[in-house]
Formats: structure tokens, C-alpha cells, sequence
């Protein structure tokens, strides 16, 4: 991996790569195509210095405690980047009843059946563990 950058600011947004091997994702403001366009840019850099595990996937959690309703058009390229081959586990957990519902119908349509939605960090990263 890349010791150079394991922490991207994008906006409000932050993503951390940590030693546990997990991908952290803070998501935070507005949501519209130029953001999620930034968003994609730093989560593709992100995604390809990350430690895959055995078989080639990482985990990403996502915080979306402080997330605005996002656009269409952001939510389309937030579906399709949750469908890239790197990536294996996604969990989002926060409390904001938007985000979840809009989350909930992208992962039932989403061809990435590893994501899950949780109520908390802990219940997340206890699911990265089965």
C-alpha cells in the first residue's frame, strides 16, 4: 500500500484508510453531481491503495450520521462506485432517517449484495468480523 495518503478531505466528507484494513468513510453536506463527481475521484484513489483482503475485496465503513439527502444524479454514481470489483463488505451506519431510507432502496438494487445498513459503528464492525 501507498504510506503516503491514508486521509482524504472532500468537502465536508473525510475518508480514512486505518490499519485494521477497513476504509472509513465520513459523508457529510450536500450532496449534488460536482460533490459526488469529488467524492468518486477520492474514493477510487482511496480504493486502489487499500489492502485487499484474501479475496481481492476491501471493507468500507460509512458514517452518514451528518449526510444531506443527496441528488439523483449523485446517487446513481454512489450505486455504481458501492459495485466496483475491489470492493467487498460495505456497512453504513448512522442515524439520520433520510439517508437510510435512500440507502435502503439503492442497496436493493445494487448488484453488490454484501451491504448492509446498522444502528451503530459497533453492530458494523462486528459484521466485518463473520
Amino acid at each position: 500500500m501507498n504510506e503516503l495518503i491514508k486521509e482524504m478531505q472532500v468537502g465536508e466528507s473525510r475518508f480514512c484508510y486505518d490499519e485494521d484494513d477497513i476504509l472509513y468513510i465520513e459523508i457529510a453536506g450536500e450532496y449534488n453531481e460536482q460533490n459526488a463527481l469529488a467524492i468518486r475521484d477520492a474514493f477510487l484513489e482511496m480504493l486502489g491503495m487499500a489492502k485487499k483482503n484474501d479475496e481481492g475485496k476491501i471493507k468500507i465503513l460509512v458514517n452518514s450520521n451528518a449526510a444531506k439527502k443527496p441528488t439523483p444524479e449523485a446517487r446513481k454514481m454512489f450505486s455504481k462506485l458501492m459495485e466496483d470489483e475491489s470492493v467487498g463488505k460495505i456497512a453504513i451506519y448512522g442515524s439520520n432517517p433520510v439517508v437510510r431510507v435512500i440507502a435502503s432502496f439503492v442497496i436493493g438494487f445494487s448488484k453488490n449484495k454484501n451491504i448492509k445498513i446498522f444502528n451503530s459503528k459497533e453492530d458494523a464492525l462486528a459484521w466485518f468480523k463473520e
